[in-house]
């Protein structure tokens, strides 16, 4: 009976630490995480980001699931909790999304250029909208593009899109003057056999920008690991090793 009385205060101690390191593990332990993104992962950068962030979150024992939605409606899922995070948004979104933990690690930059179909257009940097007269159209749910635009641009001529290829088409047609969006998403489009005769061109770049994952505050624990990991890839070369199966694979006929 002695023995028996000894033991209980150390089984009640094991039960106790159970529980407490069940507290403290992460929400994504033992499930899969869902991460949304802006941009079909059967694009070249799409698929560069499957391809990265899958690797990152096998490195961290998390299953990863890539699901592809409208830009605004992305964001609505990430902030109400319905998908775990998204892949790639502007340093600063976070200010406007507290929802969301931004992992550091920047995976890659690129630039938001302005398209046209008359060339004699010349764009500098969001302030060289001012004062023009130019049709303006972004996709509903960039967020910086918004931000930037309202900024410049007056709200009679600013209007905003739910599709890539729907604003090209409507440059095409004479119904806006100029498009801003992504150069990795812009660059793409123009290649497709649909957009190659239509005499769009980039008529300059607004600005430069680091794109980051961004995870649900429930996952807060995973954003530091995941910018680490994130690093060590970068270091390993496994980034461009990754950008170059893409591209051959969106070169394939």
């Amino acid at each position: 009976m002695l023995k028996k009385v000894c033991l209980l205060p150390a089984i009640l101690l094991v039960v106790l630490i159970g529980i407490r390191t069940n507290d403290l593990a992460p929400e994504s332990q033992n499930k899969t995480l869902v991460m949304a993104c802006a941009v079909s992962n059967d694009t070249f950068e799409g698929r560069v980001l499957d391809l990265v962030y899958r690797e990152a979150f096998r490195r961290l024992g998390v299953d990863f699931e890539y699901r592809h939605y409208p830009a605004k409606r992305a964001s609505l899922m990430a902030d109400e909790g319905r998908v775990d995070g998204e892949l790639a948004r502007h340093s600063g979104y976070g200010q406007r999304h507290p929802e969301l933990i931004r992992v550091e690690e920047a995976l890659f930059s690129t630039r938001f250029v302005a398209v046209a179909s008359n060339p004699v257009i010349k764009l500098d940097g969001w302030e060289s909208l001012r004062g023009t007269t130019y049709r303006v159209e972004y996709v509903r749910g960039h967020q910086r593009a918004h931000d930037k635009l309202i900024e410049v641009v007056k709200p009679s001529q600013l209007s905003a899109i739910s599709s890539w290829r729907q604003g090209l088409k409507k440059l095409i047609l004479g119904r806006t003057d100029v498009f801003v969006d992504s150069e990795f998403v812009i660059n793409n489009l123009l290649k497709q056999e649909e957009f190659q005769s239509a005499n769009l061109v980039v008529v300059g770049v607004m600005e430069e920008i680091t794109l980051h994952a961004y995870l649900h505050k429930r996952h807060a624990p995973l954003a530091a690991q995941l910018s680490a990991i994130l690093k060590d890839m970068k270091r390993e070369g496994l980034i461009k090793q990754y950008a170059t199966l893409a591209r051959a694979e969106q070169e394939q006929p």
